[in-house]
């Protein structure tokens, strides 16, 4: 277990979200676990208690065994790149945006390298550059956390030079998309009033994810989604990732596409 990074705390962290499964299980009479969904202030579906959701990767694929996992591939960076071709919107930067939707392992792996480190790590940093985290060792900032506090790792990821232009790439499109606007009406129709231009950005990206959701749902057999996890939706039965693309092509304009993995 501890070649596999696994820490005492963290498996006690899973034995208790098991236990919690069996007890509702035996309080349901039932082998099902009901999940419910509350709305957050940016329409992402977010699970009471976090249950499954938000419960480690492990304890879900158990639970959720032979279920189907359809995950929108490299979604807000792809969302935002076709956002800005929308509005007939470019400059150079964004060059580093497109090489990331087209070759998203290839490019991980190459960060996973550059910064020795694991990938798992490299997935934090894109995210939390793309929700506007910032290059700096400040240990109030994401990148920090994302790190440990390993200064070294930070030291290396604020110095990578396609990191940097990456970060670059949100700045601007952060100026084009929300500019000096103080209301922000995300795709679902629900208004904020961010205290920043990346709170802003992640409303807007947050709620496009949820119309993406809404579609795939609305398209889906009664019974049949097991799960809602963000930017990803877990079937009780195999999909076609073709059709599902077609779906959301239809519905809401974008051309994603998505990884299948089986629990």
């Amino acid at each position: 277990l501890t070649i596999k990074d696994f820490t005492e705390e963290s498996i006690q962290q899973r034995i208790f979200e098991i236990d919690r499964l069996l007890a509702t299980s035996r309080e349901q009479n039932s082998p099902s676990i009901p999940v419910f969904y509350t709305e957050a202030k940016t329409g992402r579906y977010t699970a009471q208690n976090a249950i499954l959701q938000g419960y480690h990767k492990s304890v879900r694929y158990a639970a959720l065994r032979g279920c189907y996992e359809y995950d929108l591939e490299a979604a807000h960076q792809n969302i935002l790149v076709q956002l800005l071709d929308r509005e007939q919107i470019n400059f150079p930067e964004l060059n580093v945006l497109r090489e990331y939707v087209a070759n998203k392992q290839r490019t991980r792996e190459q960060l996973e390298t550059d910064l020795n480190t694991h990938i798992d790590t490299v997935k934090e940093i894109l995210q939390a550059l793309t929700y506007g985290a910032q290059l700096t060792s400040n240990k109030r900032q994401k990148i920090y956390e994302s790190c440990e506090g390993d200064e070294e790792l930070i030291d290396r990821v604020i110095n990578n030079p396609w990191l940097k232009q990456f970060a670059s790439t949100f700045e601007i499109t952060r100026e084009h998309l929300v500019g000096d606007n103080k209301v922000i009406t995300n795709a679902v129709g629900i208004k904020r009033k961010p205290e920043s231009k990346a709170k802003a950005m992640a409303h807007i990206l947050q709620g496009y994810e949820r119309l993406i959701l809404d579609v795939l749902i609305a398209n889906s057999e009664p019974n049949d989604v097991a799960l809602l996890v963000h930017d990803c939706i877990v079937y009780y039965t195999r999909k076609s990732r073709t059709e599902l693309t077609r779906i959301v092509k239809e519905n809401t304009g974008f051309e994603l596409q998505f990884s299948e993995n089986e629990y």
